[in-house]
């Protein structure tokens, strides 16, 4: 989510995010405005008619963004599952974000991270045979930013 919203800044476009209360002030740092606690709020009720919505979740979440799209927006899902029909009916597009990447892309983001317009939030750094660890508390939720691997 941080990459993105900075991704998205860096290109000039306003960026809602919805986040969990440890992190909204983080994501206010990064220019994001609004940042809605999803736990306490429900985004549709906070943003309208915004041009692409970024669905990590799907299921319930995905229901709940056709609404705020506006006609010919975009909906890109991170987990592959499109409702094909909502996205109809609601007159927008969606597409399955995938995960190809090429060289070029690859050296942009590099430069962008060098120079500092893009900056990763690194939670943790564990030695590689900590792994398991490290996938238990992102999958957990416990981590806010990247979980680095290091390889000695």
């Amino acid at each position: 989510g941080s990459f993105a919203a900075q991704f998205a800044r860096w290109k000039g476009a306003e960026v809602a995010a919805t986040a969990s209360e440890p992190s909204l002030d983080y994501l206010r740092s990064l220019g994001v405005d609004p940042v809605i606690d999803y736990k306490r709020e429900r985004f549709e009720e906070k943003v309208r008619d915004v041009d692409v919505v970024l669905d990590p979740l799907g299921g319930e979440t995905q229901a709940r963004s056709w609404g705020v799209l506006k006609r010919g927006g975009m909906l890109i899902t991170l987990i592959g599952e499109i409702d094909e029909k909502a996205a109809k009916h609601a007159g927008v597009r969606a597409v399955d974000f995938g995960m190809e990447y090429d060289v070029e892309d690859l050296e942009e983001i590099a430069a962008l991270v060098e120079s500092g317009a893009i900056q990763p939030h690194i939670s943790k750094v564990l030695p590689l045979d900590q792994a398991r660890q490290a996938m238990d508390l992102n999958q957990q939720g416990k981590s806010h930013g990247k979980i680095v691997l290091e390889v000695r």
